[in-house]
């Protein structure tokens, strides 16, 4: 498949964002422990939590800015999972700086994910297909 758009046609309701069972250790402290959610196009979710509790992490897990230890992040069905950040922001998958702060800056994020659909469903964004034939 040479596109994007190529790829959602085949997904067709898939999941726009996957994580499957996610975790990040800094050394003996587990960050995140087996997260997994899945995110539909059109779909948004909130990631709430005390301080230190790992939403931030997370978020640098999706974004590239933290591999995760194990587990899978999956993008429109390819999986992004080791690709740098460049890569994931390229596919329309990233996050505003953190020194934004408010609660709806972060938010941004879930509209970029919506954006990046509406681009890839209209053909406007190409991207070359890493996964082995």
């Amino acid at each position: 498949m040479d596109s994007v758009a190529e790829r959602i046609s085949v997904i067709g309701a898939g999941a726009a964002l996957e994580l499957r069972g996610v975790t990040r250790m800094f050394g003996a402290l587990a960050a995140l422990t087996d997260v997994t959610i899945t995110v539909r196009p059109g779909e948004r979710r909130a990631v709430l939590g005390s301080n230190g509790a790992g939403k931030t992490t997370l978020f640098n897990c999706i974004t590239g800015d933290f591999p995760p230890s194990s587990g899978t992040i999956r993008f429109f069905g390819e999986d992004v999972t080791h690709f740098p950040p460049y890569e994931r922001i390229r596919r329309g998958l990233g996050e505003p700086p953190e020194d934004h702060g408010a609660v709806g800056e972060r938010l941004v994020a879930g509209a970029r994910v919506r954006q990046a659909t509406q681009q890839i469903a209209a053909g406007r964004v190409t991207v070359p297909d890493h996964r082995a034939s």
